[in-house]
């Protein structure tokens, strides 16, 4: 079975190409927000950039299955296979010969308020008592001196130990 977005098969241009009215009927639909596929689906091919493909992890909140992601956008970090590839690529992975890149998602809590809750002239670096899954990202606020910066501290946590490792990345998407 084949899933795409109720809105994107109700597409009013893309219901008038012939290639897709033929198949229309074969596909099965969902709403984000309203349908949960977390069960449903075994493999996701994204056809985007990096915002198609965030956006196509974010409808799963739990574990997200095996993505394969095609770049047709504007930015291509995430999405390692060209389109004129597909068919080659796509073959692959039903024959079991494609390698998989293993990603962790983070678990962000975002702490607005924190100035007003301590009293304290600046937000305090200590973050609030929470509970994570493996991974954290918390953004700090600065005192109105450092006006315009933005701190995030990353925290990851391996299964295998308890410590916690500090480590550098040189991008960080944000979805507001």
């Amino acid at each position: 079975m084949v899933y795409v977005e109720r809105r994107v098969a109700d597409d009013a241009t893309l219901s008038k190409d012939e290639a897709f009215g033929s198949i229309r009927n074969q596909l099965c639909t969902f709403r984000e927000g309203y349908d949960d596929i977390s069960d449903c689906i075994d493999l996701i091919i994204c056809l985007g950039g990096d915002g198609t493909l965030l956006y196509a992890s974010s409808l799963f909140q739990g574990s997200v299955p095996p993505v394969m992601a095609f770049h047709l956008g504007s930015l291509g970090f995430l999405t390692p296979f060209k389109f004129e590839s597909y068919k080659t690529e796509v073959a692959k992975v039903f024959e079991g010969n494609a390698a998989i890149t293993l990603r962790s998602r983070l678990k962000v809590k975002v702490v607005k308020d924190m100035l007003q809750r301590t009293g304290q002239q600046s937000y305090s670096r200590e973050p609030p008592q929470q509970q994570q899954e493996h991974n954290g990202l918390l953004p700090h606020g600065h005192t109105n001196s450092e006006a315009g910066k933005v701190t995030l501290q990353l925290q990851v946590r391996t299964k295998v130990s308890s410590f916690t490792e500090a480590f550098s990345a040189d991008q960080c998407f944000l979805r507001l």
